[in-house]
């Protein structure tokens, strides 16, 4: 038998965050504080949160403020679910969701400078949660993130979480 050699891994473990579906009532009290709080500050702006088509313009415009927008797929099917979130009739923020076997996942999540300052990315998360609770998936997988104050958010989320293995950027 040759000898073993130690490996040496650039890799990381990370936990994701699994957001509960099943029951809207203990995914509120389950996720964190912060979170709460930022849902009832945007609710106080009078956002307007509306589904919509993913058309090329609605992707176009989703884009212009989109950190990943290579991350969009190249059409939308009806796994798909976009919603956008209006402030004062302006597109501030949007979000992704997509259908993966028995959960849903954050594919896009992105907003503007005014939409972060009034909560909004926080609502658009809820809004997915008051659309799905109780239906067919039990879980929503909103990620995890190698950059800290972005997994910092994805754990405030967390009603469950899930280890993952990620390469370093």
């Amino acid at each position: 038998m040759p000898p073993y050699k130690k490996y040496v891994s650039k890799d990381f473990v990370i936990e994701g965050s699994f957001l509960r579906l099943d029951d809207k009532e203990k995914a509120w009290l389950q996720i964190d504080g912060r979170m709460r709080t930022s849902i009832r500050r945007a609710q106080e702006t009078g956002v307007e949160i509306r589904k919509v088509q993913g058309n090329p313009e609605e992707v176009a415009a989703f884009q212009a403020f989109c950190l990943n927008p290579d991350d969009m797929p190249p059409k939308l099917t009806d796994r798909y679910h976009f919603y956008f979130a209006y402030l004062k009739k302006e597109l501030v923020a949007g979000i992704l969701i997509v259908e993966v076997g028995q959960k849903l996942f954050m594919l896009c999540h992105a907003s503007t400078p005014i939409a972060k300052k009034n909560n909004i990315p926080s609502l658009l998360i809820w809004h997915v949660v008051e659309q799905f609770a109780g239906k067919k998936f039990p879980r929503l997988d909103v990620g995890a993130s190698y950059r800290p104050s972005l997994q910092n958010f994805f754990m405030g989320w967390r009603t469950q979480a899930y280890p993952m293995i990620m390469q370093p950027p």
